[in-house]
């Protein structure tokens, strides 16, 4: 277990999201969910924090933060989401 117990909320993610909503290329936001299958939430964040270049290849990496997994690995799990959306709250810009 990790970052998942430290998951602060939907509404907190929620506001993270609409923060960067818009905010930056569409273009980008779609190639990013389109690697992201479909996530498009986790990408207007990602492309926000990290942007394209960095976010096509950060999300094949492991992560010391994510327990040693690729984010990409942490989509089809429920509490893995919850680990991947905290460690985006907390990683700064």
């Amino acid at each position: 277990m990790g970052l998942e117990l430290d998951y602060i909320g939907d509404n907190a993610w929620n506001d993270l999201v609409k923060s960067f909503n818009e905010v930056y290329s569409n273009a980008d936001v779609d190639i990013l969910t389109e690697k992201m299958n479909g996530a498009c939430d986790m990408a207007i964040v990602i492309n926000g924090k990290i942007g394209l270049k960095g976010g096509l290849e950060w999300m094949k990496r492991k992560a010391k933060m994510l327990e040693n997994i690729r984010p990409l690995d942490c989509l089809n799990d429920p509490e893995l989401i919850k680990r991947l959306r905290q460690y985006l709250i907390e990683l700064p810009c």
